[in-house]
């Protein structure tokens, strides 16, 4: 286990000084290392401990564990989950990185949900619970926890229409190939979902 921490921490650094230099800004060491020993390292090793409990107890190595990973905007949720992923994909699983955000209704959706309920701030604009497309995340939820096809994530253009956004094309979309071991649902609204 020490071993794999060490190479982890290792690969996590690397992760964040490449990022650094992307933006040309400098990196902080004690920084750094405190950042990986507090902060990534212990998420990784709960996530890894509770992917493979989900396995083992279902009897089936290659079945696809859901995570949400939540907390306020602009507290690194997306910064995590990429790290996440590189990290899970060195110990050889497989992983997805879906945002709530890539699910809002289509435009044309969100302008029907607005008219009928002029009354209701929360429904104007994305952003809220009730502007997501519930149906289609839990359809593609259960894709990516039962198949072993490509599997078409989507994305969110929210430039689209002044910013008030629209669903990317399907060509746009990213594309994992299943099964996947792991599917870390992003955003800072989520719910647990039972199957």
């Amino acid at each position: 286990m020490a071993a794999r921490t060490q190479q982890l921490r290792q690969h996590i650094e690397a992760l964040i000084r490449r990022d650094a230099a992307k933006r040309s800004l400098a990196v902080d060491e004690r920084a750094l290392r405190r950042r990986v020993d507090d902060y990534y390292l212990p998420m990784f090793r709960w996530t890894t401990e509770v992917v493979e409990a989900a396995q083992k107890k279902q009897g089936d190595t290659k079945r696809c564990v859901c995570i949400g990973l939540s907390c306020p905007q602009g507290g690194g949720k997306t910064t995590a989950s990429m790290y996440m992923q590189e990290a899970l994909a060195l110990m050889g699983k497989k992983c997805a990185v879906m945002s709530l955000d890539d699910v809002y209704w289509k435009y044309e959706q969100q302008v029907a949900l607005a008219k009928a309920n002029p009354g209701n701030p929360l429904l104007q604009y994305r952003g809220n619970p009730g502007t997501m497309d519930v149906p289609f995340l839990m359809d593609l939820v259960q894709e990516c926890k039962t198949s072993t096809a490509e599997i078409a994530l989507p994305r969110y253009d929210k430039s689209q229409f002044s910013g008030r956004g629209d669903r990317a094309p399907l060509s746009e979309w990213d594309r994992k190939q299943g099964p996947l071991d792991v599917l870390l649902m992003v955003d800072f609204i989520l719910v647990r979902i039972r199957n």
